[in-house]
């Protein structure tokens, strides 16, 4: 939304994909996802975000899938904007998986959804949890 300010608090719904959503991050095999180098540094710098932002960003459930990573990030309603940490985010991992997949590319942007309730939040918690095991239902397999 144009108008909405993306630093405000609350609760935002994130997909990150990799370009032509090549399968960089790993595979999916009986239900459990084996991480590629990639995959492991998706996951570790997502983790760290609420440390390098302190109080002001929080993260709850987070899923590496072969070709995207969602997650939910909540802001505290100071700095930083969520395009801030999101492409933080990107350029730091972007930097970390090319020195071992030099061809590494993600998609330019980013997929978000403001969280407008707890019914929402529960919902989209539970699609992420539970991601692996539906993720033929996911669009952006």
């Amino acid at each position: 939304m144009d108008w909405y300010d993306y630093s405000s608090w609350w609760w935002y719904f994130i997909t990150i994909c990799t370009d032509d959503r090549i399968h960089y991050f790993g595979d999916i095999v009986d239900n459990l996802m084996n991480y590629t180098i990639a995959g492991e540094i998706a996951y570790n710098n997502w983790l760290q975000i609420p440390y390098i932002y302190h109080s002001h960003v929080d993260i709850h459930d987070v899923v590496v899938m072969p070709n995207h990573i969602h997650g939910i990030v909540l802001l505290d309603g100071s700095w930083p904007s969520l395009s801030t940490i999101i492409k933080s985010y990107k350029q730091q991992c972007s930097k970390s998986i090319r020195q071992h997949i030099p061809e590494f590319a993600r998609q330019k942007s980013f997929h978000d959804r403001i969280i407008r309730n707890q019914w929402e939040y529960d919902r989209i918690s539970h699609y992420i949890d539970t991601n692996i095991e539906n993720r033929w239902k996911d669009k952006f397999n």
